[in-house]
């Protein structure tokens, strides 16, 4: 990552949510969420500013058009939540579930994933810039045609997981766990992979690799 990715801006101070939130509220600021359930009625638009959640469980699954801005996920569970066409700056997820959680077709800009269940996620048509997935699972993971930009995968489990059409110039395979991946070989350029990985690649091409005498 050439740049060095930006952390959420959050007070030192948040005051506990109400336990009437989101009743009528579709924008929150400067609010701590703990130890609750994420359920409301299907709300048009929700912009959290400013929010940590920390061991929130997530029953309400539809978020359209969601905007996100220095929020903090910690211990959270977002399994099947859809976030799709959202926007995400500085945020962080550590240590969430996201198995099935739909990203895609959204922004999403400095913003961590650290040691986070992201199993069968989507996260394809979806522009990242600056984003870390560090310690996560990403079996089975959809980033297709999705835009990597100053961004990294480290110490990912990526078996599965599909890569299609993602220009992968800037990132490092070499640092993460596969067997198979599905990429297009044409946008492989400048990828740096162990030498397992380039000749399990060169296999897909048909290369035929011949052992030395």
């Amino acid at each position: 990552m050439s740049k060095k990715m930006q952390t959420p801006k959050i007070p030192a101070h948040l005051e506990p949510l109400d336990q009437n939130w989101l009743s009528e509220e579709v924008y929150l600021r400067e609010v701590l969420i703990e130890d609750r359930d994420f359920d409301f009625d299907p709300m048009e638009r929700i912009v959290l500013d400013q929010v940590i959640l920390r061991n929130v469980n997530f029953v309400t699954l539809e978020f359209p058009n969601i905007e996100l801005t220095d929020v903090i996920f910690e211990k959270c569970n977002l399994s099947n939540v859809a976030f799709n066409s959202a926007i995400i700056h500085r945020c962080q997820f550590i240590d969430c579930k996201l198995t099935g959680a739909d990203l895609s077709d959204s922004l999403i800009h400095n913003t961590l994933f650290q040691n986070c269940l992201m199993t069968m996620s989507s996260l394809g048509f979806s522009k990242f810039k600056q984003v870390e997935w560090r310690d996560c699972s990403l079996i089975n993971a959809d980033f297709y045609e999705s835009e990597l930009k100053h961004s990294e995968i480290i110490n990912c489990k990526l078996n599965e997981a599909n890569f299609s059409n993602v220009l992968m110039e800037s990132i490092d395979l070499s640092v993460n766990h596969f067997e198979g991946i599905t990429v297009s070989l044409d946008k492989l350029r400048g990828c740096r992979v162990t030498s397992a990985q380039a000749l399990s690649f060169a296999r897909a091409l048909g290369v035929v690799i011949s052992e030395e005498n």
